[in-house]
């Protein structure tokens, strides 16, 4: 699940909180209201209840029926920092207790990377500390080094994750292949690997794309971001080819984007319950209403489950543009045949019905008016 962007884009220079680890693991965490955090004494049952703890909260079952409002947002980002801060100190207290476990590396580097989450959300995550705290921090061994570069691969994956232009992937490149070495089968990395592959397919550098998804599928990186990169490969594959797209819409409708040519079409992979998807909307019918006038045509192709509250949704945000109902991503038919994985995720189809842009999460004004202006 994708993170909140504005946030991100301040990830950087998240290295001294390290200095936060060492003091905290060694005195033992509370949780966010003070309280101590208690584990089961075995490992294996107190790993199984930090894993619990992450990822971000679940949206309010409300934004099924209604787009968030900017105080809702802002409050799930509060509920976000407050989990956040839950899932690091549930993490440090199980690095202090079982530090000879397996896991209890992987717990530094989450609670780090949480911290800094927390601290980017608004919450206070131990930064009137930090100078203290560094001059106290012990020199960087091995096991820390790894901890470094873990929260380094996935700070840097996320940052550039939303700052493509501008950016030299060259040096995203490089530090991807010495992460690799360096750490081979560590999660993180394998998140990294996969992020160049989404970055470089943003940027619109389809073939260098290409060449470092075949090194990260080859590698030894974690399974799950193989997947994530063969659902990229599946869409990459895809790319200046003849896109074939057939449902029946909400209505019942048969759409076919065949019957489409001579527009430019955007095909909107997205849910009610994605957060950026939801955020995106305002802008995306701030294009279709400008553009559609010049050929400009959207299909969505939506990740939800009820008919009903999809319907009521579509009508109080005024969107009028066909929509693919699939369920939820996991039995979802469209979703699965083209390789979607990740959402919101937006194709760009042109004039010929040629699938021409792989822009991401979100398609810029630009990218559409790039296409209407093509004449064959």
């Amino acid at each position: 699940m994708k993170f909140i962007a504005e946030h991100l884009l301040r990830l950087m220079g998240g290295v001294v909180l390290v200095s936060a680890l060492v003091v905290s693991v060694a005195c033992g965490p509370s949780d966010e209201r003070g309280h101590a955090v208690v584990l089961p004494d075995n490992a294996a049952e107190a790993w199984t209840r930090v894993k619990s703890l992450d990822g971000p909260p679940s949206p309010p079952v409300e934004w099924m029926d209604r787009a968030p409002t900017r105080e809702d947002a802002a409050e799930f980002d509060r509920e976000f920092a407050r989990q956040s801060i839950r899932l690091a100190n549930h993490c440090l207290e199980f690095a202090r207790r079982f530090p000879d476990d397996e896991n209890a590396a992987v717990a530094r580097s989450r609670a780090l990377i949480a911290l800094k989450l927390a601290e980017f959300l608004g919450a206070d995550s131990r930064q009137a500390d930090r100078e203290r705290l560094q001059a106290q921090m012990a020199p960087v061994g091995a096991e820390m080094e790894f901890v470094l570069d873990a929260v380094y691969a996935l700070h840097l994956s996320e940052l550039l994750g939303y700052v493509v232009n501008g950016v030299d992937l060259g040096v995203f490149a490089r530090e991807v292949d010495r992460l690799r070495k360096a750490h081979p089968l560590q999660y993180d990395t394998g998140r990294m690997e996969h992020q160049l592959v989404k970055v470089l397919m943003e940027a619109d550098d389809y073939e260098t794309a290409r060449k470092e998804a075949a090194v990260a599928l080859e590698g030894s990186g974690d399974e799950e971001f193989k997947d994530l990169t063969r659902a990229l490969v599946s869409q990459l594959e895809r790319l200046g080819r003849p896109l074939a797209l057939e449902f029946k819409d909400l209505e019942g409708k048969t759409v076919r984007l065949e019957d489409l040519r001579g527009k430019v079409v955007m095909v909107d992979f997205w849910a009610t319950w994605c957060v950026p998807c939801l955020r995106a909307l305002p802008e995306l019918k701030e294009i279709y209403g400008d553009l559609h006038g010049e050929g400009f045509e959207i299909l969505g192709i939506n990740f939800d489950e009820d008919p009903k509250a999809l319907r009521k949704f579509l009508e109080e945000e005024k969107i009028t543009w066909p929509q693919y109902l699939g369920g939820l991503p996991e039995a979802n038919p469209l979703g699965q045949e083209l390789g979607i994985a990740a959402w919101p995720t937006v194709w760009l189809v042109d004039k010929q019905g040629i699938l021409r842009d792989l822009t991401g999460e979100f398609a810029t004004r630009e990218s559409v008016q790039r296409l209407l202006s093509e004449n064959f």
